[in-house]
């Protein structure tokens, strides 16, 4: 049973097959199409012999040209998923000779596993777990006194929430990191300086009876 989707007629192909009358081009056009779909040889005699020698030619290379594009886009799908997965895919010729001819599951794209240095643990470290984000403002309120950190949390938190917990454009990683950074900024900064009382008006009549006593 051919894997190919059919076979294809081209209009050159009809040239010599015109001379033909209905019985025999019916006849040719039943055994291209159990040649191509069973891989059925037929048994033809004279002319129509030699007319079926050239439409089996035609029909092979078609069936060779559609496998070689069904292979590459095979490889193509395996190399994508290796660089998803991070592996180096196989060479072409390497990966085809690697597959069997009609199995599909060994045709799948399976990525080649990088070679283990033999000096390096097999276990993977585990990652630390990552603070939430975008915090509460209760869970910041938390984390400054259990770190005793005298930095206003609220304005901390309001800070940032304004600013979509965003540095440069970059998302906050681990709010609890910055939020140590606050707290160094926050004690070199310099005290804010006293605000200087506004001047009080002057009441004019007031004055004016002053300067008339002087």
């Amino acid at each position: 049973m051919s894997n190919r989707p059919g076979i294809m007629f081209y209009f050159e192909d009809w040239g010599p097959l015109r001379s033909l009358d209905d019985s025999a081009l019916a006849a040719l056009v039943r055994a291209a199409i159990g040649y191509g779909e069973r891989g059925e040889v037929p048994a033809f005699e004279g002319m129509a012999a030699v007319l079926w020698g050239l439409l089996k030619g035609k029909i092979d290379r078609d069936g060779e040209r559609y496998e070689e594009r069904k292979t590459s886009g095979s490889y193509a799908v395996y190399c994508r998923e290796c660089k998803r997965q991070g592996t180096q895919p196989m060479a072409f010729e390497a990966w085809r000779d690697r597959s069997i001819p009609g199995d599909t599951d060994s045709n799948q794209p399976q990525p080649q596993p990088q070679p283990q240095s033999q000096s390096q643990p097999q276990s993977q470290p585990q990652s630390q777990p990552q603070a939430t984000m975008p915090p509460a403002p209760e869970e910041v309120q938390e984390f400054f006194s259990e770190q005793g950190l005298r930095s206003d949390p609220r304005r901390f938190w309001n800070f940032y929430q304004a600013r979509g917990w965003r540095i440069d454009g970059q998302p906050v990683a681990d709010w609890k990191a910055l939020a140590r950074t606050w707290e160094s900024r926050e004690k070199r900064a310099p005290p804010l300086r006293a605000a200087e009382p506004e001047p009080q008006a002057v009441d004019m009549e007031k004055f004016k009876a002053l300067l008339d006593q002087i």
